[in-house]
C-alpha cells in the first residue's frame, strides 16, 4: 500500500510540474497602465515632430530603468517603439522599428529586413539605420540630410513595404 501511495504522489507531482511548465509557456503580457497613459499623453509631442504615435491599442509590456517598450499587437515578439526618459521623467529619446517581413543576409547571418528610426530630444536629431540589401532604401537614407528628409524616407519605405498604421 505504501508503494501505491508513493506512486500516486509521484504521479501527482509529475502532473503538477507538467501543468506549471505548460502554463508557463503561454505568453501572458502584463500591460503597464501608468506608462500607457503617459505614452498616449505625449502623442501631441510626437505629432509635432513627425514621429510614430503610440496607439491606444498598443501594449507597454516593459518599463525598466526609464525605458518603456511597446508592442503593437499582443502576439508581437519585438517592440515597435521604445521611449527613454531621464530620472526626472523628461523625454530623452525614441526608437521606432519597422520590418518588411522579409529575411536578408548580412555578414553570414539571416536577419529581418528592418528600418530603425532614432530620435534624440536634446539634439532634435533623427537618424535612420537599415538592415537589408535594398539599394533604393540605402540611397534614400544616404541622401536624407535633414529630419524632414529622414521622415520622408520612412514614408517611402512604409509605402514600399505596404505598412499601414
Amino acid at each position: 500500500m505504501q508503494n501505491a501511495n508513493y506512486a500516486n504522489r509521484n504521479l501527482w507531482l509529475v502532473l503538477l510540474a507538467a501543468s506549471l511548465f505548460l502554463g508557463g509557456c503561454h505568453k501572458r503580457i502584463e500591460h503597464i497602465e501608468s506608462a500607457h497613459k503617459r505614452g498616449l499623453a505625449e502623442n501631441p509631442i510626437r505629432i509635432k515632430i513627425g514621429l510614430r504615435e503610440i496607439q491606444s491599442a498598443w501594449i507597454c509590456f516593459r518599463s525598466i530603468s526609464g525605458v518603456d517598450e511597446w508592442l503593437s499587437q499582443p502576439n508581437d515578439t519585438s517592440a515597435v517603439k521604445t521611449v527613454e526618459r531621464s530620472e526626472s521623467g523628461s523625454l530623452v529619446s525614441e526608437t521606432d522599428f519597422y520590418w518588411s517581413g522579409r529575411k536578408t543576409r548580412v555578414d553570414d547571418q539571416t536577419l529581418d529586413e528592418t528600418l530603425t528610426l532614432y530620435y534624440e530630444y536634446k539634439s532634435n536629431e533623427i537618424s535612420l539605420s537599415y538592415i537589408g540589401t535594398d539599394r533604393s532604401i540605402k540611397s534614400w537614407i544616404e541622401n536624407a540630410s535633414s529630419n524632414y528628409n529622414r521622415l520622408n524616407v520612412v514614408k517611402l519605405m512604409k509605402a514600399k513595404w505596404g505598412i499601414r498604421e
